[in-house]
């Protein structure tokens, strides 16, 4: 098998691997507080409260 088809299955790995994984390791889902502005979820993240759909934060 060529080189470059062996580093193109590994890139396909490496991106099954992680989409499985968690993309914010250290953010804690913060309950039933949602986002003032658009109403999903909000997470604790380094002492932040933020929201992953429309980026807005308390800090």
């Amino acid at each position: 098998m060529p080189r470059v088809w062996a580093d193109l299955e590994e890139l396909a790995r490496m991106k099954r691997r992680a989409k499985t994984e968690t993309s914010q390791p250290e953010a804690k889902y913060a309950g039933e507080i949602t986002c003032p502005e658009c109403g999903t979820k909000l997470y604790h993240e380094a002492g932040c409260i933020r929201c992953y759909s429309c980026g807005w934060s308390r800090c």
